[in-house]
């Protein structure tokens, strides 16, 4: 359970350093992230 957790926090941060490089909107990613993990 402690992995998974480290994992997504990993995955989260990946995500917001691509978040800021592309532009892309939170809510865009907020659904894409709802949508793989659920």
């Amino acid at each position: 359970m402690e992995a998974f957790r480290m994992h997504y926090i990993m995955v989260l941060s990946i995500l917001g350093i691509l978040i800021s490089l592309s532009g892309y909107s939170p809510q865009v990613y907020s659904k894409y992230l709802i949508l793989n993990y659920l």
